[in-house]
């Protein structure tokens, strides 16, 4: 449903509901969707989910584990947990889920922070798990100096990230893909 941008934004979903209104009229034509989210307003239509779940396939961004870092680096994000809870409902509820952790910020205790999430990812069974560096365009690391994180973007980082995503997505049993930036 949408690859850059979150359709189920607080402003598109109400008052009058668009997402939703989009996959009522779609679903029941057999159109497929995969639709990506940071938002948890996906609950909302969890009925339609469930009702026409081979069509659709729900995936959450979630870059960390750690709520109190996600709230300083990404504040208008429901928190990770919160997230995670989310698909977890959706997968019970018979629908395919996939998970993309991203942006990942390279800090200290990334190593750390990145296996407690997998373990997580594991425990959920996503059908799939993607994974990519933050990206050093905009002003992402400039938001970020202003919390007081210091991020590497470079070549050397991005290979390194790439390197433990797929060590882990290996150790965890995770169908894992890292997108390179470099």
């Amino acid at each position: 449903m949408s690859s850059t941008h979150d359709p189920y934004l607080p402003e598109l979903y109400w008052p009058n509901k668009w997402p939703r209104r989009i996959l009522e009229a779609a679903l029941p034509h057999g159109v497929k969707f995969t639709i990506l989210i940071r938002s948890t307003l996906p609950t909302q239509d969890f009925d339609l989910y469930a009702k026409y779940r081979g069509q659709v396939a729900l995936m959450s961004s979630i870059p960390t584990l750690d709520d109190t870092f996600a709230r300083a680096t990404e504040p208008r994000t429901p928190p990770p947990s919160t997230s995670l809870a989310m698909l977890k409902k959706a997968k019970e509820l018979g629908v395919e889920v996939g998970v993309v952790v991203a942006p990942i910020i390279t800090r200290g205790g990334r190593r750390d922070d990145l296996e407690k999430l997998f373990d997580a990812l594991a425990e959920l069974g996503p059908s799939v798990v993607f994974g990519e560096l933050l990206h050093a365009r905009g002003s992402n690391l400039a938001r970020l100096r202003a919390v007081g994180v210091e991020a590497q973007t470079s070549p050397a980082a991005d290979r390194e990230v790439g390197r433990v995503f797929e060590e882990l997505s290996k150790r965890y049993g995770l169908r894992g893909v890292y997108w390179h930036e470099h």
